[in-house]
C-alpha cells in the first residue's frame, strides 16, 4: 500500500469510523484537525481554515478504507463548500460508494456541528 505524506497527517486525525452496509454502503468518519496540521500553516495566516483538498483526501481516504483498497480521485463534480473549518472542530464525513463504471463513485457530506461544509459527488479509481 503506497501512502503520501499527506495521508499519513489525515489518518492521524481520524477519531473514528463506521461502515453501514445498510445505508447502501455509506461510511462514517470523524476528523479532528489539531491546530498544528501542517495544512493550516500557509491557509490562512492568523485565521486558519482546513483546504478544499485536505477534505477530499479525508473523503478519498475514508473511502478507501472501507473499500480495503488506494484510491485515487478521477473526476469531482460541482463540489459545494459553504463553511470552514478550524483548527480542532470536530468534522463528520458521510461518504456514499457506489460503483460506477471502472471506478467509484462516492457522494459525500462534510459537516461541522450539525452544519453542512461541504457536499457533492467524487469520483475515485483504484491506485
Amino acid at each position: 500500500m503506497v501512502t503520501t505524506s499527506l495521508d499519513q497527517a489525515v489518518t492521524h486525525c481520524l477519531q473514528g469510523r463506521t461502515i453501514d452496509p445498510g445505508d447502501g454502503g455509506a461510511v462514517h468518519g470523524e476528523f479532528v484537525f489539531p491546530a498544528d496540521f501542517p495544512a493550516f500553516a500557509g491557509h490562512f495566516p492568523d485565521q486558519p481554515v482546513l483546504p478544499a483538498i485536505v477534505q477530499l483526501a479525508a473523503v478519498r481516504l475514508l473511502a478507501g478504507k472501507a473499500l480495503g483498497q488506494d484510491l485515487v480521485p478521477v473526476a469531482a463534480h460541482r463540489i459545494k463548500f459553504r463553511g470552514m473549518i478550524r483548527p480542532n472542530e470536530p468534522v463528520a464525513i458521510v461518504a456514499q460508494l457506489q460503483p460506477h463504471e471502472a471506478h467509484w463513485r462516492v457522494t459525500l457530506t462534510l459537516s461541522r456541528g450539525g452544519d453542512t461544509v461541504a457536499s457533492r459527488r467524487i469520483d475515485l479509481a483504484l491506485a
